[in-house]
């Protein structure tokens, strides 16, 4: 839903744009070339699906991918968590901080707010007066390093314990279908396994 992130100043990044196309973007760099920072200000462009968006069809929806981020925090005020000084994102910088061309909708820039929480702050949207602006609504999915593994090189559960419920039927068919079209395979049925004994009979 995003098309172009333009930044003035943030953190590192100063006078760049970002482009995305319609279909799957990967993001890639060494450490230290601000791809978090990129992830956090795309998280922040968009507000959490809830029961009441009207193209929600399963409510569950919502409670599965709350227990799929219950590992990081993908708001911005997240980095800075811990910090013994304020950490200010753009030094000197007045205004806006980036803004965001959506697809779908007005641009949208976005401010420095200084959290009420020590050494803390938050990137919000200039809002027009007079206007109904709002965040569009995205589900963001931060899946992380653990779940690009095979469930079979878990020692324990520990690491998948935290996603206790199934997916709902309506999506598990249609992953089944998608990966019928990647493979030409046909996906018969699905059973939920205990992972971590698996290991230890390899």
């Amino acid at each position: 839903m995003i098309k172009k992130i333009s930044i003035i100043q943030y953190r590192k990044i100063k006078n760049l744009d970002f482009e995305f196309s319609s279909g799957i973007n990967v993001i890639s760099g060494t450490n230290g070339t601000c791809k978090t920072s990129l992830l956090h200000i795309i998280s922040n462009s968009f507000q959490a699906v809830n029961k009441n968006c009207s193209w929600i069809n399963d409510n569950t929806c919502t409670e599965i991918i709350k227990k799929v981020n219950n590992i990081i925090n993908p708001k911005v005020e997240s980095l800075t968590r811990g910090d013994k000084q304020y950490n200010d994102p753009a030094i000197d910088q007045k205004g806006s901080l980036f803004t965001i061309d959506y697809y779908d909708k007005t641009p949208l820039g976005f401010r420095k707010h200084n959290s009420k929480i020590s050494n803390r702050y938050a990137v919000k949207p200039y809002y027009q007066k007079g206007t109904n602006d709002s965040l569009p609504y995205c589900p963001v999915v931060y899946l992380g390093l653990s779940r690009l593994l095979p469930f079979g090189e878990f020692q324990n559960d520990d690491a998948i314990e935290g996603i206790k419920k199934s997916l709902p039927l309506i999506y598990q068919k249609e992953i089944a279908e998608i990966y019928k079209q990647f493979t030409g395979l046909s996906i018969s049925s699905t059973v939920q396994r205990k992972n971590g004994r698996y290991k230890d009979q390899d």
